[in-house]
């Protein structure tokens, strides 16, 4: 102007626009710097070509900027293919020697990088280049039934040639399963319900670490975890003492409550064979009427279900060591190898062959339909010494099948023993079979050289009743 009006600003130090509008825009992000947290949108409003050192930068402050309609595309600090439409936003720029832009109120609608359409409820910004300062944003979200609510934080505290450390804190309101399959976060397209909880990331880009405490439909859940820059992202979870329902968190699987911890190595590559590698260390559960003692299993997830590497139970004074795959909707592929104490401390052996004693060793091949319906199990089994009701041997090998519904299978076995006696009568070595299900079956029996019976052969028809036995023979 002829009268000198931006020169007095200029020279008064601050060039002050009071106000300004700015319709259907488009920002395109990019980042830079050694540690990809320099921001273009910032950097466009730094000098190209800054002058000699000890000059005075001119101080420029934009209030009341409106900006209507924008659209905002590209790549965020660890945050690449964003994409926001339809952004309204109010705030305010200040540049001088450093630059800092404020944000104190938008909202709009994120369509990537998740698939389909996030609303931002509200957004609120305040930026600065000066790194004593930093980032602080707060977003408010919701999709469908999900509600969110996050805070980011980004400031240098040793001097801008540390790492910057980053905090965040998200609380969801509640956070459903079926929303985050929706937009493309891997394994949660297995998981039923919603939760709610709260959760903080904290460290520097190259390594956070998490911590969150999440209420689902299934039972409480404490889970830590590292997110690094590179390589796997490590996720470990915990129950409380009331456990998980299993039924409510996992889709199609069994009416389970679990109690223990897991640890999963989640594989950033979408082209990797896995999801990643799981551990587990349950506490002893029941599974469609079977116990299962406490375990600990590492295996490999994927997307059908779990692939058992190593299995191993300190049980019956003993080992139990299986590898299989158990798949999502309940199904079970297991080779079981057994060397345990005495058989009847395991509710299942003690179910299958009520008042049975004696140490076993051997393996057992196990397959259940889906939600385990139904048993399809084989097995080859030695006991040493042996005790069923009135017959005792000091060795019994046996193999045959368990097939049908979990509740009744049939039971089909054939055995030898050594030292045989049948109450009390020595039979000496024996060959039999067995033959039922339930508390009813039928058995063969041949003995040779026994001090009391030299030789014998008999078929009986046993039934159990309570403590007692009825055996009827027919030879």
């Amino acid at each position: 102007y002829e009268d000198g009006t931006i020169w007095r600003l200029y020279r008064d130090g601050t060039i002050r626009i009071a106000g300004g509008l700015v319709e259907d825009a488009e920002v395109v992000l990019y980042t830079g710097g050694e540690d990809g947290l320099d921001v273009s949108l910032v950097g466009a409003f730094q000098p190209a070509n800054p002058g000699p050192e000890g000059g005075e930068p001119v101080h420029i402050v934009i209030d009341g900027l409106d900006v209507r309609r924008a659209t905002v595309h590209g790549d965020a600090p660890r945050y690449p293919g964003l994409r926001a439409e339809g952004m309204d936003v109010v705030g305010r720029i200040e540049i001088e020697r450093e630059v800092r832009i404020q944000v104190f109120t938008g909202h709009g609608h994120m369509v990537a990088p998740y698939p389909g359409t996030t609303e931002l409820d509200q957004v609120t910004v305040d930026f600065t280049t000066d790194r004593t300062v930093g980032l602080d944003t707060y977003v408010e979200a919701h999709r469908d039934a999900t509600r969110a609510r996050a805070r980011v934080r980004v400031t240098w505290p040793d001097g801008d040639d540390a790492p910057p450390l980053i905090v965040v804190t998200a609380t969801g309101e509640p956070v459903c399963a079926a929303t985050l399959a929706e937009m493309g976060f891997p394994v949660v397209d297995r998981l039923l319900g919603c939760a709610t909880g709260h959760a903080r990331l904290e460290g520097p880009p190259s390594e956070l670490a998490l911590t969150a405490h999440l209420d689902t439909d299934a039972g409480p859940l404490d889970v830590r975890g590292r997110l690094p820059s590179e390589g796997r992202f490590v996720l470990e979870g915990e129950t409380g003492e009331e456990g998980i329902e299993l039924s409510l968190l996992v889709r199609d699987a069994p009416l389970v409550r679990m109690r223990g911890s897991a640890r999963i190595d989640l594989e950033r590559d979408p082209d990797a064979l896995s999801i990643g590698e799981v551990t587990l260390h349950p506490e002893g559960f029941s599974v469609a009427g079977w116990e299962v003692p406490g375990l600990a299993v590492h295996g490999t997830l994927r997307e059908e279900g779990l692939d058992i590497d190593s299995l191993t139970s300190e049980h019956l004074g003993g080992t139990v060591a299986a590898t299989g795959t158990v798949a999502f909707d309940g199904t079970i592929d297991a080779h079981v190898d057994v060397d345990v104490g005495d058989i009847a401390g395991d509710p299942n052996l003690r179910r299958l062959i009520p008042g049975a004693h004696g140490a076993a060793r051997g393996t057992i091949d196990f397959h259940t339909t889906a939600g385990a319906v139904d048993v399809d199990a084989r097995f080859s089994l030695v006991f040493s010494p042996f005790r069923y009701g009135p017959v005792r041997a000091s060795r019994l090998a046996a193999h045959g099948t368990v097939r049908g519904p979990r509740d009744r299978p049939a039971i089909v076995a054939d055995g030898d023993a050594t030292a045989l006696a049948i109450f009390g009568l020595a039979f000496g070595s024996a060959t039999g079979h067995l033959d039922g299900r339930g508390t009813t079956y039928e058995v063969g029996v041949a003995s040779t050289g026994g001090d009391d019976v030299r030789e014998a052969a008999v078929e009986a028809h046993v039934v159990q009743r309570g403590p007692r036995f009825e055996i009827g023979t027919r030879r």
